[in-house]
């Protein structure tokens, strides 16, 4: 009896022994975070956050600490693989309790929160191109504890721009005439014909535009930076002048490189339209934009279209009789 209740404590002791030796798998039941405020630098970072292990915790829910009107991320869902589970999805009150990453990308900021095993999250920021700290929260939660992590980034030093260059993007280049909108009606009440000098080109304008697939292209420059553009196209080669126009991405219409032609005409008794048609150059180049880091001196670049309507000068008039 002596030996068989020695047994039994032995038995007992060995079993606390193992429990305690076991105690980060068994006992930890509460979610821990290793850091809940980052601070990012402006011209993109990244940080990771690790967990006590708790395989149970999920991504909550990702949304705006500085805007209370709305408060919501929208952006894409990836699983662990790189598929794209959700192209458009609220980050707001969306948990992600399985491995993959959410995906914010704006004009002037965005971030990547990754899930990549259940001991860890990565966050990284992209430059943040705003004049303002770009501020956002993570929430990481179990059943039992939600817990805020609270990443503020600071502005981007900014960029300033460096040079352009541009290629002719093949099979764009043609002309075309085109009835202007600026035609008039002379209305001659007299019997006998009257001579008018008119304006062929008053009022005309020619039109550039920028372009490009990448969202952030028209947020690292200033709206009120200038670059060189093209002017002409030459046996298939567009010709950089030194006229310059605004880098964005709405239309600019600019006033013409050549004077304004005066047409003497003359118009008989009652009313003559003037239909003037004029000769337009059509025309897209590809560019490559290069910006330059304030702070790291670092060169970007970006690639987009830029595309042109611009007046020959030549011209045809045509009178039509109203009367």
């Amino acid at each position: 009896m002596k030996y068989h209740t020695i047994f039994i404590n032995v038995i007992i002791i060995s079993l606390l022994t193992s429990l305690m030796n076991c105690n980060d798998d068994v006992f930890v039941k509460e979610l821990n975070v290793s850091a809940t405020e980052l601070q990012m630098d402006g011209e993109g970072d990244s940080s990771v956050v690790t967990f006590n292990k708790i395989p149970e915790w999920g991504i909550l829910s990702v949304d705006q600490s500085n805007n209370s009107l709305n408060n919501e991320f929208y952006g894409k869902v990836y699983d662990e693989n790189g598929k794209i589970l959700s192209n458009y999805v609220t980050f707001y009150g969306n948990p992600l309790k399985q491995k993959g990453k959410l995906v914010y990308q704006s004009s002037l900021n965005g971030f990547t929160v990754n899930r990549s095993d259940d001991k860890k999250i990565e966050i990284s920021v992209d430059e943040n191109l705003s004049d303002q700290d770009f501020k956002f929260t993570v929430w990481i939660g179990d059943y039992d504890k939600n817990i805020p992590i609270h990443i503020t980034q600071e502005p981007s030093a900014g960029y300033d721009f460096d040079h352009i260059n541009y290629s002719l993007t093949p099979m764009t280049y043609y002309q075309n005439w085109e009835e202007s909108n600026t035609n008039l009606v002379i209305d001659n009440h007299n019997d006998n014909p009257i001579t008018i000098g008119v304006s062929i080109f008053s009022g005309e304008k020619q039109s550039f535009t920028f372009s490009s697939q990448d969202p952030k292209a028209f947020a690292f420059l200033k709206p009120d930076t200038q670059v060189t553009i093209p002017d002409s196209v030459i046996n298939d080669e567009i010709k950089i002048s030194n006229k310059k126009t605004y880098y964005k991405d709405s239309e600019q219409k600019t006033p013409l490189p050549f004077e304004d032609v005066k047409k003497t005409l003359t118009f008989e008794k009652g009313k003559t339209k003037v239909i003037k048609i004029l000769e337009y150059s059509y025309f897209d180049a590809d560019y490559t934009l290069y910006v330059r880091n304030r702070k790291t001196g670092k060169i970007k670049s970006i690639t987009g279209t830029f595309h042109a309507k611009i007046l020959t000068g030549k011209y045809m008039v045509a009178l039509k009789s109203l009367s």
